[in-house]
């Protein structure tokens, strides 16, 4: 739960009101609400976009670089490399870790 406060810190405060999934103290029927609304004022369309599939290939040395430009704690980082990589079995070619771990 520390690591959660701690990223969600620095993360939260990046990501548009417009998104839903994923964040704390916000549902997909505050989401569904939140299209409802916009339709009503004329709004004509809407998109949703589903990433299938796209979190079991997430490449981990791309994804850590990416943490390590906003993370600057090395024990939080290395925690999160153990994380990526605790879970799962799969492997690229070079040996790196692929995916997400399965957090039930």
């Amino acid at each position: 739960m520390a690591a959660v406060l701690v990223l969600e810190a620095i993360f939260e405060a990046d990501l548009p009101p417009e998104q839903y999934a994923y964040r704390p103290e916000r549902s997909a029927l505050d989401a569904v609400s939140h299209v409802q609304k916009l339709l009503q004022t004329g709004h004509g369309q809407v998109v949703d976009a589903d990433l299938s599939g796209y979190f079991d290939s997430i490449p981990h040395a791309e994804l850590l670089k990416s943490l390590a430009r906003r993370i600057s704690d090395g024990a939080m980082m290395h925690l999160l490399k153990i994380w990526l990589c605790m879970a799962w079995k799969k492997r690229t070619i070079v040996g790196e870790c692929t995916g997400r771990p399965a957090i039930g």
